[in-house]
């Protein structure tokens, strides 16, 4: 008797439904900076379900909204003004793939549920400037220059999940860490920048099967 009682707790957790999915996300997403507030976010999501637990595979990619402030450029000529200012004009890329993982929490009817998200990235991140045009004789001391910063990214959030016969509808909420990697260390005005998204997706069903 203690035999197949064995046998059926080892290889219980086995006899499960299992889905595979698709499907793209797009959303806002508002970067954590005193000069960027806005980007578009869009992605590509593959699920593997396994029920109540799930495991990912995303690529994400945000459109920056840009953002402007001003440094101060001098001169010489002692017939200009001293200094005077410059628009300077920032814009971040941000691009990451990586694993996630799902988990069902509670449900809230017979097809809506409430999850939790966790992701681990490989993040890029790229923060490009541009300075307008200013009058002969000026110069900028100690310009800011395009960054460019890649490493590992962590990432959590909570997720509302409406299902369908061959698809789901979801919602959520993430965060996410700056990307933890090393940049030339030229003294710039801004820094790796952590992001909240708020996305809509829809996940195609491709397969079900028993394991």
């Amino acid at each position: 008797m203690c035999r197949p009682l064995l046998l059926f707790l080892l290889f219980a957790p086995c006899f499960c439904t299992a889905q595979f999915y698709l499907g793209p996300l797009a959303g806002y997403q508002h970067l954590f900076s005193p000069i960027e507030k806005h980007a578009l976010n869009t992605g590509l999501q593959a699920a593997y379900s396994l029920e109540k637990v799930e495991f990912l595979l995303e690529l994400q990619k945000s459109w920056p909204g840009g953002g402007k402030t001003n440094d101060s450029a001098f001169t010489l000529n002692s017939s200009e003004p001293t200094y005077i200012s410059v628009d300077k004009q920032l814009n971040t890329d941000i691009f990451s793939v990586g694993l996630g993982v799902r988990v069902w929490i509670a449900s809230l009817g017979p097809k809506d549920r409430l999850n939790l998200r966790g992701h681990l990235a490989a993040q890029f991140q790229r923060t490009k400037v541009s300075y307008d045009k200013r009058p002969d004789g000026y110069v900028l001391l100690n310009p800011d220059k395009t960054m460019t910063v890649s490493g590992p990214s962590i990432g959590a959030g909570a997720e509302y999940m409406h299902l369908f016969n061959n698809g789901r509808l979801f919602a959520e909420l993430s965060f996410y860490s700056p990307p933890w990697g090393k940049y030339d260390g030229y003294p710039v005005s801004f820094y790796p920048l952590t992001s909240m998204s708020v996305n809509i997706g829809y996940s195609f069903l491709l397969s079900n099967s028993k394991q």
